[in-house]
């Protein structure tokens, strides 16, 4: 995206909300709240953007244990894995 001239503006939040921005920004932005903020709203748009897509390709909506088995294998988190043959988890 192209840079633009930046506009200020005033938003309310919870302070823990604050806090966790100034964290962030800390972190990953040299202490520029902005930049945070920033990073925030992008995330925000590329979630959209995936759901106009995922809706637009007609692919099928999971439930949440779906989803949790998902991440599980995508992870490799054996202590939620599939048990074996035998009756025994994989090895880690």
């Amino acid at each position: 995206m192209a840079a633009q001239k930046a506009r200020k503006v005033t938003i309310s939040l919870d302070a823990d909300v604050i806090g966790w921005v100034k964290r962030h920004a800390r972190r990953e932005h040299g202490g520029n709240v902005s930049a945070s903020v920033a990073d925030c709203v992008e995330a925000m748009r590329r979630r959209e953007h995936l759901r106009t897509f995922l809706r637009m390709s007609g692919a099928p909506t999971l439930s949440a244990d779906e989803v949790a088995r998902l991440l599980t294998e995508i992870r490799g988190d054996q202590r939620t894995a599939k048990v074996g043959r035998r009756g025994k988890r994989p090895a880690a």
